[in-house]
């Protein structure tokens, strides 16, 4: 009686082990490094998890190391057993629509995907070179599978004068902490992401950007002038 137990046991938890890994393997999840310019993602196969990091400044995305262990997985936890034989429990909940990690904290590609949608700004940033102000602004959008951003600046030769450059729409591609298209790549990308207080977040740069209605229209960086 007692075998017969412990074997249905061991077979319901087999199913529940088997459940959470198919929503598990072959996804990605991303999470916040710590800071709003380190992002960490995790991603898993059969046996082991790989621990990726990134770090964004005003020179693009760096890779920020990581480490490959094993795990395990029971009722509510998935347990990442590093080489220095310390632990690393992660809570999880499976719902109708696939698996919760850290009550959210934790988001798949599709996620970060469906939470950056809409228009993003960098607000009015002032620097200064060499010596003079120099106001801009750098706004994007993303809807239907597609990009496009704008930018605005003031003259610092003229103080009427300002400059603005507008990007058509391009389809673009997530990775961990960029977003690539046939323009922005390598080098070249200026526009990242992180997950910041459990939600998708667009950086430029290392610039933290925030929610706005809509792209402003162009004739709104005239209003850079007057800083």
């Amino acid at each position: 009686m007692v075998e017969v137990l412990k074997s249905s046991a061991l077979a319901a938890e087999s199913r529940y082990t088997d459940e959470v890994k198919s929503n598990l393997i072959g996804n990605t999840f991303f999470y916040n490094g710590g800071d709003d310019t380190t992002l960490n993602s995790m991603a898993f196969d059969n046996d082991k998890a790989t621990v990726s990091s990134v770090y964004i400044d005003g020179n693009g995305v760096h890779n920020g190391g990581g480490y490959e262990c094993d795990y395990s997985i029971d009722d509510g936890s998935i347990t990442l057993e590093k080489k220095d034989k310390s632990e690393m429990k992660i809570p999880y909940a499976l719902t109708g629509e696939g698996i919760t990690i850290d009550s959210g904290k934790y988001l798949s590609l599709d996620e970060v995907d469906a939470g950056i949608q809409g228009a993003w700004s960098t607000g009015v940033r002032v620097d200064y070179v060499l010596g003079e102000k120099a106001v801009t602004q750098y706004d994007i959008v993303f809807a239907d599978g597609t990009m496009s951003y704008q930018d605005g600046s003031n003259s610092i030769y003229s103080s009427d004068e300002y400059f603005y450059s507008v990007k058509e729409p391009v389809t673009y591609t997530l990775g961990l902490g960029t977003i690539e298209t046939e323009r922005e790549q390598g080098a070249n990308r200026k526009w990242f992401f992180n997950i910041i207080d459990g939600k998708p977040v667009i950086l430029y740069f290392a610039n933290v950007c925030h929610r706005v209605d809509r792209m402003p229209d162009i004739t709104a960086y005239e209003a850079l002038c007057n800083y």
